[in-house]
């Protein structure tokens, strides 16, 4: 049976450090203790509202997902819907932090996942699998032709535990 325990100074002996911590050591430990979940606060963390036009804005706050963390200190309004469906059909996108932990990407980012048009459209399922792990924070209806997001098509799930 394996011992371990940490986290402590290292001290430098011929050359060498006698302690070695990996950031996966830490988020392991953190995320025993810590919930996957966007911060519970007063200041709304992380609140999806329509922007201008096709944009929509992210506010401040903090999330935590698999002991690895964001934060997001001023409103954010780079992202965008993509063009509404043609015909008769709208559709259903979804507002995600994602987590990529694949040595090229290691990041947490926001980013729009793009639904398809349907005659019952359905939100783009949330990714965990692999080195990737989403929180879903808003759904967006996309009705035919429009060429602006209102806040009355954004659904808030910061608070839904399966997302």
């Amino acid at each position: 049976m394996a011992r371990t325990s940490g986290f402590f100074d290292a001290l430098l002996s011929g050359g060498e450090y006698d302690r070695v911590y990996s950031s996966a050591d830490y988020c392991d430990n953190l995320a025993t203790v810590i919930k996957n979940g966007v911060r519970y606060s007063a200041d709304n963390d992380l609140a999806v509202s329509a922007g201008n036009g096709m944009s929509i804005t992210v506010g401040i706050g903090r999330a935590w997902i698999n002991g690895h963390w964001f934060y997001n200190d001023t409103a954010y309004t780079d992202l965008f819907v993509s063009t509404a469906p043609t015909g008769s059909n709208s559709r259903i996108d979804r507002v995600v932090l994602r987590l990529n932990t694949a040595v090229a990407t290691r990041s947490i980012e926001l980013l729009i996942k793009t639904g398809t048009a349907a005659a019952s459209p359905v939100a783009p399922p949330i990714e965990r699998a692999g080195d990737v792990y989403e929180l879903g924070l808003a759904t967006i209806l996309v009705n035919p032709g429009v060429t602006s997001i209102t806040t009355d098509k954004i659904t808030d799930t910061r608070a839904d535990g399966s997302v």
